[in-house]
């Protein structure tokens, strides 16, 4: 049997209640001819595909929680066309949170050089019941082949106060860019908790609003190994 092993950097919000900002540099839909070059991860050869960002930004207001995902990803080899398949997880008893504003799209550079977008249609995005507690938004990026970009965001709407969404910054791929934000009212509290040497060498003080980490490693599994460290 085999067990996840990795270099873990998450971050925990926990306990006790602005605007969208995206990460800095990184629009939706604005892709560098540099991020298209890209035919390998430098520091990880055999990747198959690579988060080239992965943002959120949170919003608390008395009303609502609203998480702001940004996702891009570029398709490095035929093994990793699995990633152009979109599960989005949400839990749906009481209505507690629902997911809305998705949009995505697969980006391909043609024979003459040009960037052409294939949009995600609003037909072919389902809102699932997985079980009692928890729905999925699905979809699938269209056109995708070696050398694509794909990329989506979304909206996850909450009334689950009691504590934040953990936030990994590593994942099943390699990660060149995550970033995470949050913005809420001065009357607010949470306690943060913080895992991963590496991020808590960049952030030896909780007292930041945004945390960044770049060039990470995938998530290996790993015989014999039972716990995440």
């Amino acid at each position: 049997m085999k067990y996840i092993k990795q270099s873990l950097l998450l971050i925990v919000f926990v306990l006790t209640i602005v605007s969208y900002v995206s990460a800095k540099g990184i629009k939706f839909g604005k892709v560098s001819k540099e991020q298209f070059a890209i035919k390998e991860c430098s520091y990880e050869k055999d990747a198959s595909a690579v988060i080239l960002s992965r943002t959120c930004s949170i919003d608390l207001s008395y009303s609502v929680i609203r998480y702001f995902y940004h996702v891009r990803i570029k398709i490095l080899k035929e093994e990793g066309f699995n990633q152009a398949n979109i599960k989005l997880s949400y839990y749906r008893n009481n209505n507690i949170e629902n997911i809305s504003g998705v949009k995505g799209h697969t980006i391909n550079i043609n024979d003459l050089g040009k960037q052409e977008v294939v949009k995600v249609g609003n037909n072919s995005i389902f809102d699932v019941d997985v079980d009692e507690n928890y729905g999925e938004v699905r979809f699938s990026m269209p056109d995708v082949k070696v050398g694509s970009i794909i990329e989506y965001k979304y909206v996850t709407n909450s009334q689950f106060y009691s504590y934040l969404d953990t936030w990994y910054f590593q994942d099943e791929i390699p990660t060149l860019y995550s970033s995470l934000k949050v913005n809420m009212p001065e009357s607010f509290r949470y306690n943060m908790v913080m895992f991963g040497s590496m991020l808590q060498a960049k952030y030896p003080e909780s007292k930041s609003n945004e945390w960044t980490m770049t060039n990470m490693p995938s998530i290996k599994e790993e015989s014999y190994v039972t716990i995440l460290r």
